[in-house]
């Protein structure tokens, strides 16, 4: 089991979707920051979104808000069987999303530069992105903190993020 593996164990089961949006945020930081990759800003892009939707599931989890598509009251599944849950676009639709606007602009932004990435191929986009890109870290930092109580204090014992002076957790 690797949560045990880890000295996790029940903390991790209870935690798992924060741990997940928290670790794949931090492999878009390192992503991005690697030598030698040429798409670095799609790779960074891509993985941000599933970070971010992670931390908007665990959000929801934790205030009882059922984030799973639904049909006539049935909850929808995908052809394998599994549940379908909200995409990051209807995680932040959502009434009660906790996201402030500026920041749900920057996360619609790069989620319509994500359907570019998959549907069609972009043009080297680093340089013209690295702001949003930047934004979106620190946006997920505040988020990850205040959303959902995550504090330095809790990270202390683990991998940690620097961002231009700037902690991600």
């Amino acid at each position: 089991d690797v949560a045990r593996s880890r000295g996790l164990g029940d903390v991790y089961k209870r935690q798992e979707l924060l741990i997940k949006a928290r670790e794949a945020m931090i492999a878009a930081v390192h992503t991005f920051n690697g030598a030698g990759l040429f798409f670095r800003a799609e790779l960074f892009i891509v993985t941000s979104v599933i970070a971010w939707t992670y931390l908007m599931h665990a959000y929801y989890k934790r205030e009882g808000v059922d984030y799973r598509y639904k049909q006539a009251g049935v909850v929808k599944q995908t052809k394998h069987g599994a549940d379908m849950y909200w995409e990051l676009g209807q995680c932040l639709a959502h009434g009660g999303c906790p996201i402030e606007k500026g920041v749900i602009d920057n996360l619609n932004f790069l989620t319509e530069i994500r359907h570019e990435i998959e549907h069609q191929s972009t043009d080297r986009i680093d340089d013209a992105l690295s702001a949003k890109l930047q934004a979106c870290c620190i946006n997920f930092n505040d988020a990850i903190k205040t959303c959902l109580l995550y504090t330095s204090d809790a990270a202390d014992d683990m991998q940690c993020v620097d961002l231009g002076g700037r902690r991600i957790l």
